[in-house]
């Protein structure tokens, strides 16, 4: 019995779909500074255009994108599915293209982050694509002075959940030190 015909016979044409589903949602320019260049005839200051170095020397370009890059957007574009494109992950050769496509997509959404006020979407992509994961330190005193520290990792648990793994951790740690002090 035949399986369905794969998409992309070679890594290379995978590569330019992925290349241009970026291409199509994207517009990338260079940036200029405009500094004054004198004054005409009218006394009127003249003004160009100087192309932006970066500190490597290099013309600064700055990309925009038309369309949020997503997970599905692109394999909307490869015409697959999610599931297909987490098979052609796991193959040698198509694992690297697509782990840089995903990077990509991931540098966009981490880079919200900094340019929002509502990013719980983007956490929720960051956790649910990219591996991402709330965790909080704690730090607990013991009677003699020295410090505990343990890990909790805290995203799936509500408020009344998290209350009670405080306290079960809290609990742990008296049975361990014989006692818990506070220190201001």
């Amino acid at each position: 019995m035949a399986g369905r015909p794969v998409k992309f016979e070679t890594v290379e044409e995978m590569e330019n779909r992925i290349a241009d589903y970026f291409a199509t949602i994207t517009i990338t320019y260079p940036v200029f500074n405009v500094v004054a260049d004198g004054v005409d005839g009218e006394k009127k200051e003249i003004f160009k255009r100087v192309p932006r170095l970066n500190n490597a020397g290099k013309q600064v370009m700055q990309t925009d994108y038309l369309e949020r890059p997503t997970v599905l957007g692109m394999c909307r574009h490869l015409d697959i599915t999610r599931e297909t494109l987490c098979q052609y992950e796991k193959q040698e050769g198509f694992s690297d293209t697509i782990k840089r496509a995903k990077a990509r997509i991931e540098e966009y959404l981490e880079t919200q982050l900094y340019r929002k006020d509502q990013v719980t979407g983007i956490i929720f992509n960051l956790k649910n694509n990219f591996g991402w994961k709330d965790t909080q330190a704690h730090e607990v005193f013991g009677k003699d002075g020295g410090a505990v520290k343990f890990d909790m990792e805290v995203q799936r648990l509500d408020d009344n959940e998290l209350l009670d793994a405080i306290e079960a951790a809290t609990n742990e740690i008296k049975a361990l030190q014989g006692g818990i002090t506070k220190t201001d």
